[in-house]
């Protein structure tokens, strides 16, 4: 949550901004590690800007070695989205970065919350309030395309349109459909979109390991619950490179 802050809060934590956000992780390694620090903790996201998140200590690894002096293992993220992100500095709250909360249990605790799809991203040169609101974020090497619409049309039109070079990302209810491509990773199936919120950042990271590789499509969930978060981060890894079927 990102509230106005106070004086005593020093302006190197907040990167000079008049705000500053408070986060509760689940994590209970995590929360351990601040009980016992008998003080507030400050630190950034464990992975570099603009790239996929990390889910896994080894992607931390992958990311910032040599950068920091050591990593703490906590396991591989159980939910694989980043945090839910509510702006409490105006009034109403905006929602600024959907998670694995959905808005419907949000306004069940904030009925005034606004939420809009507009809000959630800014110019390219606009000072971001949260992370993930640039056009492009947690994105790959690899250009990526989200193909959005009835399942079974995306992934005809998928099967269709892509080659040897491209890697196939689906739900794997319709893996059948891509028996002769020789990349595909499935995502889970649609009926538990909670294993694909887990499994998208790990996909998209082993997709930058293939070689001869130019183009990622991925079959987008529907817009609704945590699809609705899942479809929000794909947005910006294809820098919104988005075909509706």
């Amino acid at each position: 949550m990102i509230f106005n802050k106070k004086d005593c809060i020093s302006d190197i934590v907040t990167a000079g901004m008049p705000t500053v956000a408070v986060r509760f992780p689940k994590s209970e390694i995590a929360r351990v590690i601040i009980k016992e620090s008998g003080t507030l903790l400050v630190a950034p996201s464990a992975n570099l800007s603009g790239k996929p998140s990390t889910t896994s200590a080894q992607h931390c690894y992958n990311d910032l070695n040599g950068k920091i002096p050591c990593i703490l293992d906590g396991g591989s993220s159980s939910i694989g989205l980043e945090s839910t992100i509510i702006d409490m500095s105006v009034n109403p709250p905006i929602l600024l970065r959907p998670g694995a909360v959905s808005i419907e249990e949000i306004c069940n605790v904030i009925p005034n919350l606004i939420y809009k799809k507009e809000l959630l991203s800014i110019e390219n040169s606009d000072i971001p309030k949260a992370p993930g609101m640039k056009y492009r974020h947690y994105a790959p090497d690899i250009p990526v395309t989200l193909v959005e619409g009835e399942y079974i049309k995306t992934s005809k039109w998928i099967s269709e349109n892509t080659n040897e070079n491209d890697v196939v990302i689906c739900f794997q209810e319709f893996l059948n459909n891509f028996n002769n491509h020789k990349h595909v990773y499935s995502l889970g199936s649609f009926r538990i979109l909670n294993i694909a919120a887990q499994n998208i950042f790990n996909l998209l990271r082993e997709c930058d390991k293939l070689v001869n590789i130019n183009h990622i499509y991925i079959q987008a969930p529907k817009n609704e619950g945590l699809g609705n978060s899942i479809i929000n981060r794909l947005e910006k890894a294809s820098s919104r490179n988005i075909i509706h079927i």
